[in-house]
C-alpha cells in the first residue's frame, strides 16, 4: 500500500512538472534602438536643436515602453549616447502570440498602467525655441507577431501637445525704440457643460485632474476650477532697432475651445531714447482658430504697435503644419 501511494505521488508531480515544461517560454530579448526627427524649429527631446531644424535624444534620456501580452509596465530604456539598454528586459512571448505596445517620453519612474501624468504647460517659458522640459513623445498601439511581422517592432512618436509659432514684427513707430517681450497671456476654454471643461494650458498635472491615456490621448475630469486664461512668462532679448522678425513659442493642449474663443494678449516694455523705460500692453487678438490638433504647428505673423502706438496688435494665421513623427524601431535579438 504504501509503495502504491508512492508512485501515485510521484505520477501527480511529474504531471505537474509536465504541464510546466508545455508553457510558452520567452523567445529573445526586445532590444531597442531610437531616432528622433521634427519639424523646423520643433524639438523632440530636451536636446539643444542642431541646424535649427533636428534634434536628438541625449544621453541619460529615458522612455518608458509598456506591452500588454506579457503585462509589461512602465519598463524604462535608457540612452547612453550610442544606445538603448534596460535593467527589466523584455522579451518574446512566443512566434505566434499578439503583442501590443505603448511608449511614451520622457519617462517618469513613478506612472502607473497607462494613465501618465503630462508635463504642467503652464510652467512653460516662452522663448525663441520651444520649452523642451515640457514637450510629450508618445507612441502605439502597435500590435506585431514575432514570426509573421518580424522582430524589428517599429514604433511611430507623435507630439502629444500642439505648438503655436508666433513671428513677431515691431511696428512703424516703434524702429527707433527697442522693446523687451515680458509675458503672453493666451484664452481659451471648452464650451460650458462639456465634459472636457479645462483651458489649453493645464495648471495641473494630477492624473486625478488630467492625464494621458497611452490607448486613448489626453484624459480629463469635469474641472470648474480650470484657469481659462494663462498668462506665461516671456524670455525673449531685446527686439527693435528695425530688428528682423523674432519667432517665440508656445505649448498648448489640443481640443476645441469656444468658451471663450483663443485669444492672445502681449505685454513688454519699450526702450525710449536716453535709456527710458515705458510699459505696454497690447489689445487681445484672436487666433482665427478654435481647435487645435496635436502633433501640429501653429505659425501666426504678429505685429505690435503701428501708427496708433504700441497698444495695437495685429495677427494673422498663416500655417496649420504637421509635425514630423519621430521613430523608435526595437531591434532583433542579439
Amino acid at each position: 500500500m504504501k509503495n502504491f501511494m508512492a508512485m501515485i505521488t510521484t505520477l501527480l508531480v511529474c504531471a505537474g512538472c509536465t504541464e510546466e515544461i508545455l508553457l510558452p517560454e520567452p523567445h529573445g530579448q526586445i532590444s531597442l534602438t531610437a531616432s528622433v526627427t521634427g519639424a523646423a524649429g520643433y524639438p523632440s527631446a530636451k536636446t539643444a536643436i542642431t541646424n535649427n531644424s533636428t534634434a536628438s535624444f541625449a544621453s541619460s534620456d529615458k522612455i518608458g515602453i509598456y506591452e500588454t501580452l506579457t503585462n509589461r509596465s512602465n519598463v524604462p530604456y535608457t540612452y547612453n549616447g550610442t544606445s538603448w539598454s534596460t535593467t527589466a528586459p523584455m522579451y518574446w512571448y512566443n512566434g505566434t502570440s499578439t503583442h501590443t505596445f505603448y511608449a511614451y517620453y520622457p519617462y517618469n519612474a513613478g506612472n502607473q498602467g497607462n494613465l501618465v501624468p503630462i508635463p504642467l504647460l503652464s510652467a512653460q517659458q516662452v522663448n525663441t525655441k520651444p520649452d523642451t522640459n515640457c514637450d510629450m513623445l508618445v507612441a502605439g498601439p502597435k500590435t506585431q507577431v514575432r514570426n509573421t511581422d518580424g522582430t524589428t517592432v517599429p514604433l511611430t512618436f507623435t507630439h502629444a501637445f500642439a505648438l503655436l509659432e508666433f513671428n513677431i514684427k515691431i511696428g512703424l513707430l516703434n524702429i527707433l525704440n527697442p522693446y523687451v517681450l515680458k509675458t503672453i497671456t493666451l484664452s481659451g476654454g471648452n464650451p460650458k457643460g462639456s465634459s472636457l471643461r479645462y483651458g489649453m494650458i493645464n495648471v495641473s498635472n494630477a492624473v486625478g485632474k488630467i492625464g494621458y491615456n497611452l490607448a486613448t490621448g489626453i484624459q480629463h475630469t469635469v474641472n470648474d476650477s480650470t484657469v481659462y486664461t494663462q498668462t506665461l512668462q516671456a524670455a525673449v532679448p531685446s527686439i527693435g532697432l528695425i530688428a528682423t522678425p523674432t519667432l517665440v513659442y508656445m505649448l498648448v493642449l489640443p481640443g476645441s475651445y469656444h468658451t471663450p474663443a483663443p485669444s492672445i494678449k502681449f505685454r513688454g516694455t519699450t526702450i525710449l531714447l536716453g535709456g527710458l523705460l515705458s510699459d505696454w500692453e497690447s489689445d487681445n487678438a484672436s487666433l482665427s482658430t478654435n481647435t487645435f490638433n496635436a502633433g501640429t504647428k501653429y505659425h501666426y505673423e504678429v505685429k505690435i504697435g503701428g501708427v496708433l502706438g504700441t497698444r495695437s496688435v495685429q495677427i494673422e494665421k498663416i500655417s496649420e503644419t504637421p509635425l514630423l513623427p519621430c521613430e523608435i524601431k526595437p531591434v532583433a535579438d542579439p
